[in-house]
């Protein structure tokens, strides 16, 4: 029979439903952390110094009350950067809206800011769209080489009447112009395709053959119509051409999945690193 000292030393050991809360807390926190972290990086607005001083006063704000009392000695220690550029750091921490502080003491009183965090993630998002579309555009504009002449033998008779070895023509091979698509005679080197590439079309919007591609992929709706609305921003902004709208819209899509697939993969590894430093 168990005894009551038994059970009571079984119930220590399992885990009660209040230390899975807590995980639970623990982990939603440092992922939080982390997101301020990349976001506050990726602020063009704000120098490296400033930069380094920010990661270092998230790594310090505690989690129950959102906030800690730093000294700039402590942070010096830290970043190994001086007093006077640790001030200039949090003056433009705060200016921009990453940081909130006051003075206690011989300390301050840190707490972070988010209200900059959605515009620097969706300008990252676009300038990562605008360069996967630039590479695209790299690798087709590569796989066009341009013609290369071609030199003609000749044959010219011996006074034995025993052919000689082919020789080069001494006329210089029709040369393309910096165009490349006719030579100088005039003559067309090769056909111009028809240019079927158009611009975004007028009332073109979310329709169910795009909303099932996007089904395919995991989206729903809502994620749908948002990832539409990213799609005619970017290519209204840089004025594409295409000549498959919705070809287009598919590629797009793949490449969502992509960044989501990287970013998850990062984030985890940080959120992996952070918990082994905690």
């Amino acid at each position: 029979m168990h005894t009551a000292a038994t059970k009571r030393k079984r119930s220590k050991e399992l885990p009660t439903s209040a230390d899975n809360a807590d995980a639970a807390e623990v982990r939603s926190f440092t992922s939080q952390k982390l997101d301020w972290i990349t976001a506050m990086i990726a602020d063009h607005r704000l120098d490296a110094r400033a930069k380094i001083v920010g990661v270092c006063i998230a790594q310090h704000i505690n989690q129950h009350t959102r906030t800690w009392i730093l000294s700039d000695e402590v942070i010096a220690d830290k970043t190994g950067i001086p007093k006077r550029g640790i001030q200039r750091a949090r003056r433009s921490l705060r200016t921009i809206g990453w940081v909130g502080w006051k003075r206690t003491g011989d300390a301050n009183l840190y707490w972070t800011l988010s209200e900059q965090m959605d515009s620097v993630l969706d300008r990252q998002r676009s300038l990562k769209a605008a360069g996967m579309d630039r590479r695209a555009r790299s690798k087709i504009d590569k796989t066009d080489s341009p013609p290369v002449a071609v030199l003609t033998p000749l044959r010219l008779a011996t006074r034995g009447g025993s052919d000689s070895p082919p020789v080069a023509s001494l006329d210089s091979p029709p040369m393309a112009n910096r165009h490349l698509h006719t030579t100088p005679s005039g003559h067309p080197l090769f056909k111009r395709k028809p240019d079927r590439e158009t611009r975004w079309p007028d009332g073109f919007s979310l329709n169910d053959k795009m909303t099932a591609i996007a089904a395919e992929k995991g989206f729903n709706q809502q994620q749908a119509e948002q990832m539409f609305e990213a799609f005619e921003s970017h290519h209204r902004g840089l004025g594409s051409r295409r000549e498959d709208w919705v070809y287009a819209w598919k590629g797009w899509v793949i490449r969502r999945v992509e960044i989501d697939a990287k970013s998850n993969t990062r984030a985890e590894t940080d959120r992996n690193y952070i918990d082994g430093r905690l």
